[in-house]
């Protein structure tokens, strides 16, 4: 068994006031981290450190958290839920190799999950959905889940049902160990529609064994094919130990080999009155020990680790070493910044993560024709270094084609202002649907390209006298118009100046 196999690198997410950080404060508190529970409006939690955390009630930094369940350890990340925090989510997610997004019973989807869930999907995190709240007046399942099918996948399912609802909520139950039921069907149905054996195995004999469920949803969470739902009630503390069962059971452990070149990314950054600039940093290969000289592959440069701590608010433990899969807070990294690869390239990630034009490339098929090694003079780091030359050398004779992020949009305005409201969306190379007309007002869907929009609120503002609404979420990507053209600048060595980059990737970069 690998070392990373007990070990689930996990990250939680939520709208504003869902009840991720009272979920989180549960966790540490059942599995015994905490001996006693902190609350929000008391600023008291774990993880909310800062003062204007506590003052407030919200997270506004990602908090980085551990505890152990069922012999498995977890690094918890929590992340801010105000939409104002979006990009402190979004710098956290390529450290995680799960998620939990929480989603309340009373509210439901909200705009900052679908944006969540857009950027999970990006990266195809293994994904466990959490029905907060059953015990709030007010709390709708059925609405609440028919929302998570329509807004963010077809593909969710609740593993669970409820024992009552609102004052009555009291349990939930595991739909996989119920006899029969209308739920446990509809979820034999839905795993057998996604593999053709039990599918076989359904219509023949019109059940599924339980260990043939686990695996098949097991593995289909591993894929994203399938989002299981979960239900609970954060604040009793109802829901939360199968929700950790369900993370040991469902999200997958960290991938890497200790023995191999070190590779690691700098996802978050603090500064300690005493020893200075503390990099976060997620290690995927490799190992790292104090006094270890690093190559910070992004900066060109090298840097002595000081010290290697684990961190958890104002609490810390010297730790000495790190090894692939484990997150812990490196001191010594003077010049390091957000994102910075920490050792060798991250392989080919790292030749895709600037492209050709500095933005990431996406939708690309990869294949391998011909590989060869030499018994005496070839070391694996050599298929690591090779790598990104080949794909940037291969991106650079197909070409790539410049996508473009866009928002789903939803607009309302009083109907006077309805003709210059679709003029302004054309001019912003929008599209829109049908309008409707309804009660003296204008509403229209459609989308918009984002860098066309950044300051279409203030304009709709001041063209609507500031009786116009407007609601926004991410689509998704397309192909720009050919006039449109948008280049980054590149950082770290470029891998088709394959000179510079071998040097850079054997630390011999002056």
């Amino acid at each position: 068994m690998s070392s990373t196999d007990k070990k689930r690198n996990v990250g939680i997410f939520a709208h504003v006031d869902a009840g991720k950080t009272t979920t989180t404060e549960q966790m540490l508190y059942l599995s015994g981290h905490i001996q006693q529970l902190g609350d929000v409006n008391t600023g008291t939690t774990q993880t909310d450190s800062l003062d204007v955390e506590r003052q407030r009630g919200i997270s506004v930094r990602s908090a980085v958290t551990q505890f152990t369940w069922k012999d498995t350890i977890f690094q918890l990340i929590d992340t801010p839920g105000h939409i104002d925090f979006i990009s402190e989510v979004e710098r956290t997610l390529r450290v995680m190799d799960g998620a939990i997004l929480i989603v309340s019973a009373v509210e439901g989807v909200q705009a900052q999950t679908e944006m969540v869930w857009q950027a999970l999907r990006s990266l195809n995190l293994p994904t466990l959905l959490f029905v907060n709240k059953l015990d709030r007046i007010g709390a709708n399942l059925d609405k609440v889940v028919e929302s998570i099918n329509k807004s963010l996948s077809n593909k969710a399912i609740p593993i669970q049902q409820s024992l009552g609802l609102e004052e009555t909520f009291t349990d939930v139950i595991n739909v996989i160990d119920e006899e029969d039921s209308s739920t446990k069907i509809e979820l034999m149905e839905v795993i057998a529609e996604q593999d053709e054996s039990l599918l076989v195995e359904y219509l023949d004999t019109g059940n599924l064994l339980k260990s043939d469920m686990e695996e098949a949803l097991e593995r289909m969470v591993h894929d994203s094919d399938l989002f299981p739902i979960l239900f609970g009630a954060s604040k009793l503390g109802i829901g939360i130990p199968e929700l950790m069962d369900a993370a040991v059971r469902y999200l997958p452990s960290p991938k890497g080999e200790i023995n191999a070149p070190l590779s690691g990314l700098v996802f978050k950054l603090d500064r300690d009155p005493l020893m200075g600039r503390m990099a976060y940093v997620r290690l995927y290969d490799g190992t790292m020990q104090n006094r270890d000289l690093v190559m910070n592959h992004t900066r060109g440069i090298q840097e002595k680790v000081t010290q290697i701590r684990w961190v958890e608010g104002s609490k810390t433990k010297d730790l000495g070493v790190m090894k692939a899969g484990d997150l812990a807070v490196v001191y010594g990294f003077n010049d390091v910044r957000i994102g910075d690869i920490i050792g060798s390239p991250l392989s080919v990630p790292e030749a895709l993560k600037q492209g050709l034009r500095g933005w990431e490339v996406t939708d690309l098929i990869v294949t391998l024709v011909e590989g060869e090694h030499h018994v005496y003079h070839t070391h694996p780091l050599d298929f690591a270094v090779a790598t990104p030359m080949g794909i940037m050398d291969g991106l650079q004779k197909t070409g790539t084609q410049l996508l473009e992020p866009l928002l789903k949009v939803r607009l309302s305005v009083p109907e006077e202002f309805g003709g210059k409201l679709m003029n302004e969306v054309i001019q912003m190379r929008g599209t829109f649907e049908t309008p409707i007309i309804q009660d003296g007002r204008m509403e229209l869907e459609g989308e918009l390209p984002v860098s066309t929009s950044l300051d279409f609120p203030k304009r709709l503002a001041s063209m609507t006298k500031g009786r116009g609404t407007l609601t926004r979420s991410f689509k998704g990507y397309k192909e720009c118009p050919p006039e449109v053209e948008a280049e980054r600048k590149r950082v770290g060595v470029n891998p088709l100046d394959q000179s510079k980059w071998i040097l850079a990737a054997r630390q011999a970069l002056s």
